[in-house]
């Protein structure tokens, strides 16, 4: 693969975004009413995937077994008034996956690695780990400049 000096430093910055924030904003959809939910989530390092937990008594997963396309929301925000120029914001897209047995426990492991105070919700009988496969991010930079990453096989 040609090193792509621009697309190494935008995933460099969307990387920056994802790793320095515990929580982002989810939205699923059922009977096209959309939904939004906050929730802890993890990147891996490819940054192919993101993923999270859920109680599999909420809404969420149930618009997402009716519906598997997401987005979220991962931001940098402080509050301030130099959010407007400095604030950060990924949106990513893409569409959840249940995890298979055998990838369970390298998966679980880094969203762990991030999240150690979850294990007893992780581990839960009632919640399940999911993976959104990412296929886009936007990243906004600056109040309004917006670069794309489309993640590609």
């Amino acid at each position: 693969m040609k090193y792509d000096p621009e697309k190494t430093h935008l995933m460099s910055r969307i990387r920056e975004v994802l790793e320095s924030q515990s929580l982002a904003g989810l939205a699923t959809s059922s009977s096209g009413i959309p939904y939004l939910s906050l929730i802890a989530f993890a990147v891996t390092d490819d940054l192919r995937y993101i993923l999270f937990s859920t109680d599999t008594n909420t809404r969420k997963f149930s618009n997402i077994s009716e519906n598997p396309s997401i987005s979220f929301l991962i931001d940098s925000r402080k509050n301030t008034v130099n959010d407007l120029s400095s604030a950060m914001a990924v949106t990513a897209t893409g569409h959840v996956e249940r995890i298979n047995e055998q990838e369970m426990d390298k998966f679980k492991r880094i969203f762990l690695g991030k999240h150690p105070q979850l294990k007893d919700f992780v581990d839960s009988q009632t919640t399940v780990l999911l993976r959104a496969e990412i296929d886009k991010y936007l990243l906004v930079s600056n109040f309004s400049k917006v670069s794309e990453l489309v993640m590609s096989d």
